[in-house]
């Protein structure tokens, strides 16, 4: 009961209409309900289907976004009524079923008649469908936050000398390109030196400074190796072409009886399982031998191969007869079912013996993990910071200083450029190899003479990599608390309560920033896919804010 009722509260939490969730649904069900359930089955009829379908959804989409904004803006916060989900569900599944009848009064091709059955019904499956999408997102997101702490755990993780060689790279890059831009700049008449210090900040330490890391694609926070990696169907895309088929064939017959063809359906379904394990068992041994690193493609190439029999028996048994206009919409509408569901399984069954190899394999070699991939767009932005700061700085003043007249991109021009760089990275592996609680205190201490902060730090044996993002994610708590909020008193707390997972608390004093924006800041869009959304940035109104966010990893 307890769980039952734990899920039922949870209902209105920060998973409530994700947009990720609602338009990779919302854009499968278009193609389904267009294909499958069209006005006609000429081009026009498939057309209009197509172009109402796509505006009903715009309009049900742009109300969610509404809704996340106003009624649902405080769900990290507090999470929404559970009643007031069913409610917003009953209301979305009215307004598409009028706006679905309001296009079919307009429209020459549709005829459509009001009925208050139809309408009950839609607002029926419009109050359970909303709560079950939200529901689904945070067992998905739960799920994977386990498998990844799984998996994460058994592979290698970064060591302090890995994690100062993969730093030091990034400015000796920097220097080696610095000494390719001046030797080439040595080849150009009436160079003065001026331009040629120009000419390195724009073309070399400038790009850099202004790159940060990106996490991750859009579609890669949602088809993962249950969230964990962005390679769910780069590692494995037809690793279970039974359950595919399987699952392909209980879809059919369930549509089927559902429009009352039952009895027609089984034996096109038992035939396409067939096929479909057959099609799917030779694609998994081709792309074993030729397209390992390509899962996407392999998917999309295999899906449009395969769609073109399983729609010829489809018809076959299920139609009196076809034509070529329904016969290609059945291949699209089978090509985008068969992705679907090849993605799905890939994405969410898991054999723990033949993947975690793989996986350590890749988290190794490539990403990292979630983990990994949040340190890197944090220190890139500390470099940016660093190089912005530091390097950029001491090079403009080095400018300044020279006769403008003066034609030369000489060598001891490049070596005090390169004496700069080595400098800074001397400088950012000191603070990057110091212990936590070093940093804490340098922390404090260098913005002591405008505010008094506070760090309590009960959390043992981290790694380093759990170290400099943990430290990471509170300095930018801290610094934004100052340079926005204008605070004088900021605590910090950092603990820890179950393995894997790591609570951070900023609290301060000050006024939260001037103007908020609705777009989150590359600190938060780090913070929200380390935390899977569970974090709470609130501005009180008397003043002060507080952030308080798990980190799991």
């Amino acid at each position: 009961m307890k769980l039952l009722r734990d899920s039922y509260n949870a209902i209105g939490g920060p998973w409530l209409l994700d947009r990720l969730q609602l338009v990779l649904i919302g854009g499968l069900v278009v193609v389904w309900f267009s294909l499958a359930l069209p006005d006609g089955y000429t081009w026009d009829s498939y057309v209009f289907s197509f172009l109402r379908n796509i505006a009903l959804f715009g309009i049900l989409l742009g109300i969610c976004e509404a809704a996340n904004k106003s009624i649902f803006a405080q769900t990290r916060v507090k999470p929404a009524n559970p009643l007031y989900v069913l409610g917003f569900g009953a209301l979305l599944g009215s307004v598409g079923y009028v706006s679905r009848m309001a296009i079919g009064y307009l429209s020459p091709i549709e005829q459509t008649s009001f009925d208050l059955g139809d309408l009950a019904v839609i607002a029926l499956i419009g109050a359970f469908g909303i709560p079950a999408l939200s529901t689904a997102e945070r067992l998905r997101r739960l799920s994977r936050i386990r498998r990844r702490i799984s998996w994460e755990q058994k592979a290698q993780s970064i060591g302090g000398n890995d994690l100062l060689e993969q730093l030091g790279s990034i400015f000796d890059d920097l220097s080696k390109n610095i000494a390719l831009k001046f030797e080439e700049l040595r080849q150009s008449q009436g160079m003065t030196s001026r331009a040629s210090l120009e000419r390195v900040i724009t073309e070399c330490i400038k790009p850099l400074s202004n790159a940060l890391a990106s996490l991750t694609q859009p579609t890669s926070n949602y088809f993962v190796i249950r969230g964990t990696s962005s390679e769910a169907y780069f590692v494995r895309p037809f690793h279970f072409p039974i359950a595919t088929s399987i699952i392909y064939s209980a879809f059919l017959v369930i549509i089927n009886a559902l429009l009352g063809d039952f009895s027609l359906s089984l034996i096109p379904a038992m035939i396409n399982c067939l096929v479909l394990s057959v099609a799917l068992l030779i694609a998994k041994e081709l792309w074993e031998k030729l397209g390992k690193g390509k899962g996407a493609l392999a998917i999309v190439i295999a899906s449009s191969i395969v769609a073109f029999p399983v729609t010829a028996v489809n018809q076959f048994f299920l139609l009196d007869g076809t034509d070529p206009v329904r016969f290609l919409a059945g291949c699209l509408l089978n090509f985008a079912v068969l992705v679907a569901i090849i993605m799905f399984t890939a994405s969410t069954l898991f054999s723990a013996k033949t993947e975690t190899d793989e996986y350590s394999r890749l988290l190794n070699a490539h990403e990292g993990g979630a983990l990994g991939r949040a340190f890197r767009a944090l220190i890139y932005r500390r470099l940016s910071q660093k190089l912005h700061g530091a390097v950029q700085s001491d090079v403009l003043a080095l400018q300044l200083s020279l006769d403008e007249s003066v034609l030369s991109a000489s060598g001891e021009l490049e070596k005090t450029v390169l004496e700069f760089i080595s400098k800074a990275k001397i400088e950012f592996l000191e603070e990057t190899q110091s212990p936590l609680s070093e940093r804490f205190r340098q922390l404090t201490e260098m913005w002591s003479f405008v505010a008094n902060i506070k760090v309590s730090n009960s959390c043992e044996n981290l790694t380093v990599l759990q170290e400099n993002v943990c430290f990471m994610v509170i300095q930018e708590a801290i610094t934004n608390s100052i340079r926005h909020g204008s605070a004088d008193q900021i605590e910090v707390q950092l603990s820890s309560e179950e393995r894997g997972a790591f609570q951070i608390s900023v609290v301060d004093n000050g006024t939260g920033p001037l103007k908020q924006s609705s777009r989150l800041g590359s600190g938060l869009k780090v913070l929200s896919t380390l935390t899977e959304d569970n974090y709470a940035l609130v501005f009180n109104e008397n003043g002060g804010a507080s952030l308080r966010a798990t980190v799991y990893s």
